[in-house]
């Protein structure tokens, strides 16, 4: 968060304490991490049930297990790239 450095050629004056935008850049930090965090854990990981169902049933949808299909949509990619790598092994 730079943006939120004294500028270099600030008056000695000026009202940019070092303090003072550390906590404005660390509320802005604060609120990026709590929406990244709230999407993870209820967006993200309440899909890989979906993810998991519509992975087990592929067989049933096509005989290749090259494709899969969901009822619904939903956050995918993560969680298939990771059945993909489990499958793998």
């Amino acid at each position: 968060m730079g943006v939120y450095n004294s500028p270099w050629n600030a008056p000695q004056g000026a009202q940019y304490s070092q303090h003072a935008q550390f906590k404005k850049a660390m509320k802005i930090t604060e609120k990026a991490f709590v929406h990244k965090l709230y999407g993870q854990v209820n967006i993200v990981l309440p899909a890989k049930k979906i993810v998991q169902e519509a992975w087990d049933a592929r067989e049933s949808f096509h005989s290749s297990n090259q494709f899969i299909w969901f009822e619904k949509s939903c956050p995918w990619k993560e969680h298939v790239y990771e059945l993909e790598k489990t499958t793998e092994q």
